[in-house]
């Protein structure tokens, strides 16, 4: 008998798409690769939804439907209703109970969101069974989600493989930040697991104790073109730092090292790409640090290389990362990085090849990093060459999905 050449339906799930982050941008790159390379894939995800965000505009431009999952809202005459019963059922529950009336209507209260929970899940599941062929499709699901236990569930019923993708760090803080105990506990129904890096495939098997299959694959990014642009020698050092403006990813430590710099008399600047809920805080303190013409913010941005060319060392001392795909975006165009040891981006950057690595919250360590790749112009272009060879060898977008596509034949050979 021939081996089966027929490609495997992927059903790719992640919660919140319409969400700028390296998870979401990196579901978004598979799905339309998947697409060109002929497999029939279908996305779904939750709102809150922006039918206009990029990644969403990515996959409609490459003739890739959205499945926007039901959000359960009873509406108000039934919201009502239902506080109603919980009021009228608190004094026979704290009785039958032997709790106070307090914590009877807590009990009662999660009792009906739970409910709730359940019906919306009822009609989550039966949106995969219609787009579902039970015979040829995969569930490449993205987690964290509060879905994961229901999706994984509804798989095995139906004999569908599950690919589970851990998009963050999976260490203990990571669980408990995210209440993803359930998720841990059923887990295991998974086929295989992938995630980004060899730091997070050993908490895949510490702390959630999964013994099956894990690949550590980093999310695909964008090859960069055969000639990457180069900021002209002269000027002031710039460093970039490319992420959302949220607290986790500490901008503001960078900002504060660069006026620390400044104050040495070096001559540094800072370019910050992308936006976040806390924009007007970091402008706020780079005005406060008389930092305006130092610090420059784009905004959000459509044009990678055109940000690459504007820098010249990425910069980036997060604490929430399991990859940061700036990281690998810049060795791909040639640049050194600084990181914090942290997650996974110790797996990315190879200390005084690649780049340095400095301790979260260590500002001198971080200044002294800095300082050191401003001052060493030859340095920071070997450990930029170096960099970009690695990604050249490991990291390109048709290695990555090469590795994807041998997943997906031993799930459904």
């Amino acid at each position: 008998m021939e081996p089966r050449t027929e490609r495997p339906q992927i059903l790719l799930y992640t919660a919140r798409l319409a969400t700028t982050g390296g998870g979401q941008h990196a579901l978004a790159r598979l799905a339309v690769g998947l697409k060109e390379r002929g497999y029939p894939v279908h996305v779904f995800t939750e709102p809150p939804f922006d039918a206009d965000h990029r990644y969403v505009r990515w996959l409609r431009q490459a003739g890739l439907d959205v499945d926007l999952l039901p959000e359960h809202d009873p509406g108000p005459l039934a919201r009502a209703a239902g506080a109603a019963l919980q009021w009228m059922g608190v004094v026979p529950w704290a009785l039958v109970r032997g709790r106070a009336l307090r914590a009877s209507r807590e009990s009662l209260a999660e009792i009906f969101s739970t409910l709730h929970a359940r019906r919306r899940y009822r009609r989550i599941l039966r949106a995969f069974t219609r787009a579902a062929d039970p015979r040829r499709a995969i569930l490449h699901t993205w987690g964290p989600s509060a879905l994961t236990p229901e999706l994984l569930a509804w798989a095995r019923e139906r004999q569908v493989p599950v690919l589970y993708h851990e998009m963050g760090e999976a260490d203990p803080a990571y669980v408990n930040t995210w209440r993803l105990h359930r998720t841990v506990e059923t887990v295991s129904a998974a086929a295989c697991v992938v995630c980004c890096s060899p730091t997070i495939e050993r908490n895949i098997r510490e702390v959630y104790g999964y013994e099956g299959p894990v690949h550590s694959i980093p999310f695909p990014v964008d090859d960069p073109p055969s000639e990457v642009p180069s900021r002209p020698p002269g000027g002031p050092v710039v460093f970039g730092a490319i992420g959302r403006l949220v607290p986790h990813k500490r901008h503001s430590e960078l900002i504060r090292a660069v006026k620390t710099l400044r104050e040495q008399g070096l001559d540094v600047e800072l370019l910050i790409a992308g936006d976040g809920p806390i924009r007007a805080e970091l402008e706020g303190l780079v005005a406060s640090l008389g930092l305006a013409s130092a610090v420059r913010f784009t905004g959000e941005f459509d044009s990678l290389a055109a940000v690459m060319a504007a820098f010249d060392v990425f910069a980036l001392t997060s604490a929430s990362e399991s990859q940061c795909m700036p990281i690998t975006e810049s060795m791909a165009y040639g640049k050194a990085v600084i990181a914090s040891r942290f997650g996974g981006m110790p797996d990315f950057v190879t200390e005084g090849e690649t780049g340095l690595l400095v301790e979260l919250g260590d500002h001198e360590g971080l200044v002294a990093a800095m300082r050191r790749l401003a001052t060493d112009r030859e340095l920071r272009h070997r450990m930029g060459r170096n960099g970009r060879a690695r990604y050249l060898d490991r990291y390109t977008e048709g290695q990555l999905f090469a590795r994807y596509e041998s997943i997906y034949s031993t799930l459904r050979p």
